[in-house]
């Protein structure tokens, strides 16, 4: 990368832990975390972290930031119980930077929310994810696109508890807020679709299934900008497996729930 060079110079004219430094040290880390180098990553991110809390204090919201990037390596290793550490830290910093209801501090909730999903602590996901949800309706209304991923999130939370009917309410209210904020065939529309057909048929319906698989399906054929995208051949299987022997794999789940990064 060439930011090791630059990192050499500077270090040479300034110091080990000039507060310039930490810029310099969060690239680079980041550049290892961008090629799933998470061992560097982490190094360089740690350096920077020691720069900002001797020269910033733990309080400030680039401490907080740091601390963030730390817990997104611990989470794509699955190190949950690490990442929990770092995301708590970054969201008592940010919530006291910001105030209780910014909607820097409605994101860090939903992060917590997904966090303790992961962790299959269901009831702590939901009390995340209430807050996040007051925040940001007390803020936007129905007129904001987190709306559509914190409903979306709740829905999942829901579901893997096992609370079908309220999962189900929550994926047609971030249905509705999807539809109304981009029109009925934007992508985000689609995702809210597979996440209810996914639903009827984990609860069995399979007639609703299908037909939110065809929806799905529909809107991915006309947004896509190519034919052969590997998405629609993908739902396309699952319809195919349903329509065979009312079992399918679950090919999208990463539509069900993908970590909001703040």
């Amino acid at each position: 990368t060439n930011a090791l060079p630059i990192l050499k110079i500077m270090t040479h004219c300034y110091g080990p832990d000039h507060p310039n430094l930490a810029i310099n040290y969060s690239e680079i880390g980041y550049a290892y975390f961008e090629l799933n180098q998470y061992t560097e990553a982490l190094s360089y991110y740690r350096k920077a972290l020691d720069i900002r809390r001797k020269h910033l204090g733990e309080n400030h919201i680039k401490t907080a930031w740091t601390y963030d990037s730390i817990r997104k390596i611990y989470h794509q290793q699955r190190l949950y119980h690490y990442e929990l550490e770092y995301l708590k830290k970054c969201h008592k910093i940010v919530k006291s930077w910001y105030g209780k209801d910014h909607p820097q501090v409605a994101d860090s909730y939903l992060n917590l929310g997904c966090l303790y999903d992961d962790l299959q602590e269901y009831d702590k996901a939901i009390g995340k994810l209430e807050k996040a949800l007051a925040i940001l309706e007390a803020r936007y209304g129905d007129k904001n696109s987190k709306l559509v991923y914190a409903h979306k999130i709740m829905g999942v939370v829901l579901k893997n508890k096992g609370q079908y009917q309220k999962a189900l309410k929550c994926y047609h209210k971030g249905l509705q807020i999807a539809e109304s904020l981009f029109g009925v065939k934007h992508i985000d529309v689609a995702g809210s679709l597979y996440n209810i057909s996914n639903l009827f048929f984990l609860i069995k319906h399979q007639k609703e299934d299908q037909a939110y698989l065809q929806k799905t399906l529909q809107i991915y054929r006309t947004t896509s900008k190519t034919p052969n995208n590997a998405r629609i051949s993908r739902y396309q299987v699952v319809l195919a497996e349903t329509d065979k022997s009312n079992s399918r794999c679950v090919y999208l789940s990463d539509y069900e729930k993908s970590l909001f990064y703040t």
